[in-house]
């Protein structure tokens, strides 16, 4: 007898960047460079980075693929 039952793959999300609260000591580095563009221009993705820091710790989640989306700047050569 053959078993008719089929598997269902179960709908997986996407995952959530960043999964976890950052730290006050993250946030407040995230600020200065936030706030300081012109010191950190030559380096787009720390920018990046802090801009996902505190837009987690204000309770909005970022999607990968809102993520891979999002352009990276880069300093002009």
């Amino acid at each position: 007898m053959a078993n008719n039952t089929r598997f269902v793959m179960p709908q997986i999300a996407t995952p959530r960047l960043p999964a976890a609260q950052p730290t006050p000591v993250f946030v407040a580095n995230a600020r200065e460079v936030v706030a300081n563009p012109e010191q950190y221009a030559d380096r787009p993705i720390l920018r990046r980075l802090a801009w996902m820091t505190l837009m987690a710790n204000a309770g909005r989640r970022l999607s990968t693929e809102q993520l891979a989306a999002a352009p990276v700047e880069t300093p002009d050569a």
